[in-house]
């Protein structure tokens, strides 16, 4: 089951981060505490480890962007695993990203669709 890795809070009273470079391409298998990313606040720049081990199956923050503490920058799955059919794979693709069904420890539940689905299954396009 694909799960997300949220921006980490870097240190207190930071509220954002920009992705200066992934240490990591989608594809690749990656250890647990492997360096992932660096990211740059206003305070430091740091190398973010890797909090699973697994496949990087998706960047959703590519380098230069800056993104809120705890907004999804990545999504990790496991050897041969997909997006498609998850609700990781409308974050991937360009849906809407919620804080809704968000579990402890920054998983969100593949099988758990953002708050505004019906709203996004309705309008074409």
């Amino acid at each position: 089951m694909p799960i997300e890795l949220e921006m980490p809070e870097l240190a207190e009273s930071v509220i954002e981060g920009e992705i200066v470079k992934w240490l990591v391409k989608e594809g690749e298998h990656v250890k647990q505490d492997q360096p992932l990313v660096e990211v740059m606040t206003d305070k430091v720049t740091v190398e973010v480890p890797s909090p699973y081990e697994g496949v990087l199956l998706k960047q959703l923050a590519p380098e230069g962007a800056v993104v809120p503490i705890g907004k999804p920058i990545a999504i990790f799955g496991k050897e041969g695993e997909s997006l498609e059919g998850t609700a990781a794979a409308a974050v991937a693709h360009g849906g809407p990203a919620t804080g809704a069904g968000h579990a402890p420890g920054g998983a969100v539940p593949a099988g758990t669709p953002p708050a505004d689905a019906t709203t996004a299954a309705a309008t074409p396009g």
